[in-house]
């Protein structure tokens, strides 16, 4: 049975649990990963803890995994535990859940870490409670360090040296997590990472809305990942990702690129140095002990409902404060027969009405049209987004973006190793530098701001220098008009 108080803590992983289990469940590779890592303890719930100490034994004894083999095992174990009467507590049913439960693309490694650092962090709740207690009665400093200093002793003695450095170092990030999540108590507004944007507009409140809408290559997955990122590892929110273009494996490496530096396609490769390696499990670790969760969810051909029950799934679980979907417009539609107007505007109201229900923000990636603009264009609006007027009414803030093709005059260029002229620094003959238009629902175009998409698809602040080339050059086109 699941104690309240860890509970009310956040010492418990629902979706890190199915996951090892229906990964140790389905694959023998994963079983030979998993099983050196994980023990039964880690599972507070009964049925769980028969499920993995049975089919770990059959795995262990290379016996085959089926559903009736894992509910007669739970019987063997269970009347194997000391004091343990019940024996049938595991259900085909249980087991057949978690035998379709998706894994594909998921960290099983930082899963089984989550999941042990969790059950470590659970044996000294008890003194993590009085201490996030003793910070909101506002005790002197020097006796939460005394009760810190008790935690990791007592940490050091159970685990060793090398445990105690780990132990500890989870213990002040969950509490320092944990009292920040005490000081926003309910989460009532989203802001934005960029003070150049936040200079025009407020936070998101909950069951709002915001759309970044662009052209192929503007931008507009980096800025909603590097949002989702910011909620997720500064402002420690669980969000969920929809991604209705890319696969869990791109969308990890990207989010390793934004962390490491180290290019996407040599991750994707598996070519990655030992420098490197150091590098990836390092962010992968911070990932696995954050508060915050950031999870993928792949939508490809999906419907508005089945998105939003996999949303319910994670707000039940209360691993979900708000939502990112990239694409709206690759939404399947509920009803075949829809055009494709009528698809995009079910899609948008759906989610609009499912934020409300679930009283949480959420940003929403959308195309601009692909006729009628070209890259000489100055500026992107409303009009140019390739979603009708109904669906864009349910937006309460916009950022329409685009970023410039570089002209070919001979400053600033390169030979690349094709022989071809290129712009210096840029990918693609784009700059880098991202122009936003916010446009709010009720004032209209409000402002334009700039801001950088560096080469790890993480969008910050316009560096000084180019903020003070910029000036110049809206100077120089100025007083040549």
């Amino acid at each position: 049975m699941r104690d309240e108080t860890n509970i009310s803590l956040g010492l418990y992983d629902d979706l890190a649990e199915q996951t090892i289990l229906a990964a140790l469940l389905k694959s023998e590779d994963d079983a030979d990963l998993i099983i050196p890592m994980v023990s039964a303890e880690v599972f507070d719930d009964l049925p769980r803890s028969l499920i993995y100490e049975a089919t770990a034994g059959l795995r262990s004894r290379g016996q085959v995994v089926t559903t009736s083999s894992v509910v007669a095992e739970t019987k063997v174990v269970a009347g194997q535990r000391r004091g343990l009467k019940t024996v049938n507590v595991v259900t085909p049913g249980i087991v057949d859940a978690l035998m379709v439960f998706p894994t594909t693309g998921k960290d099983i490694r930082a899963h089984a870490d989550q999941l042990t650092r969790l059950c470590g962090l659970r044996k000294y709740s008890p003194d993590l409670r009085d201490l996030i207690a003793m910070f909101a009665d506002r005790k002197p400093i020097g006796d939460m360090a005394a009760k810190l200093s008790g935690i990791i002793s007592a940490m050091s003695m159970q685990h060793g040296d090398e445990g105690r450095i780990i132990m500890g170092y989870d213990a002040i990030g969950f509490i320092d997590t944990m009292l920040t999540r005490a000081k926003m108590g309910k989460i009532r507004s989203y802001p934005f990472p960029w003070p150049a944007i936040n200079a025009f507009v407020q936070p998101l409140p909950p069951s709002h809305m915001a759309l970044i809408a662009g052209v192929d290559g503007s931008g507009k997955t980096a800025i909603a990942e590097t949002i989702a990122e910011f909620w997720t590892r500064d402002l420690s929110m669980h969000v969920a990702y929809i991604s209705t273009e890319y696969g869990s494996t791109y969308i990890q490496a990207r989010r390793l690129t934004r962390l490491t530096g180290i290019p996407t396609s040599i991750i994707l490769r598996g070519q990655t140095s030992l420098e490197q390696d150091k590098l990836i499990d390092g962010a992968k670790r911070e990932i696995a002990t954050s508060y915050g969760t950031l999870h993928h969810i792949q939508a490809n051909g999906q419907t508005p409902r089945q998105i939003i029950a996999e949303l319910w799934s994670l707000r039940n679980i209360g691993k979900l404060d708000a939502i990112v979907l990239d694409y709206a417009q690759d939404v399947t539609g509920e009803n075949p027969r829809d055009d494709r107007n009528a698809r995009h505007v079910r899609t948008i109201v759906d989610i609009h009405h499912a934020l409300a229900d679930l009283d949480i923000a959420g940003i929403v990636v959308a195309q601009c049209k692909k006729t009628g603009l070209d890259d000489t264009k100055d500026i992107i609006t409303r009009e140019d987004v390739d979603l009708p007027q109904q669906a864009l009414s349910k937006f309460q803030l916009s950022w329409l973006i685009w970023r410039k093709r570089l002209t070919f005059d001979g400053e600033d260029t390169r030979v690349n190793s094709q022989g071809i002229v290129v712009p210096c620094g840029y990918k693609g003959g784009r700059s880098s530098i991202i122009n936003c238009l916010i446009d709010k629902q009720t004032a209209g175009p409000t402002g334009t701001a700039r801001i950088y998409l560096y080469q790890n698809y993480q969008v910050g602040d316009l560096p000084e220098q180019l903020q003070q080339n910029e000036d110049k050059r809206e100077e120089l086109s100025q007083l040549t008009k």
